[in-house]
């Protein structure tokens, strides 16, 4: 093989050489295209769960002010039939004041 030949083998092989390096830069873009794509969909789940975070309550806060809650119904509920029952005694005591005020007047008058 004479030096024209060999020029033009390594010739023929630079050119492949670039080739492959102009593909495998195309791969690199391509590839860092795609990282930058998931990136921002990690970035977007990252902001929705932030979001979920910010307007749910954990189980144990729910957990917690729920048995509040509950308690608070119960001492309510307490207190409205506590309530009710001085209600009925006050209304028994003001209807027998009566019955008697109403039997002592008409036996006044009526006498």
């Amino acid at each position: 093989m004479n030096a024209e030949e060999k020029i033009q083998e390594l010739e023929v092989k630079v050119a492949v050489l670039q080739t492959l390096q102009v593909g495998a830069e195309k791969n690199l873009i391509q590839q860092a295209k795609e990282y930058e794509r998931r990136l921002e969909l990690l970035n977007g789940e990252a902001s929705r769960l932030r979001d979920i975070q910010t307007n749910y309550l954990p189980r144990e806060v729910y957990e917690s002010k729920h048995s509040e809650l509950i308690k608070t119904v119960d001492d309510l509920r307490t207190y409205r039939d506590t309530m009710l029952g001085r209600q009925s005694i006050i209304i028994i005591v003001v209807s027998a004041l009566i019955s008697v005020g109403v039997a002592i007047l008409s036996k006044f008058l009526f006498h």
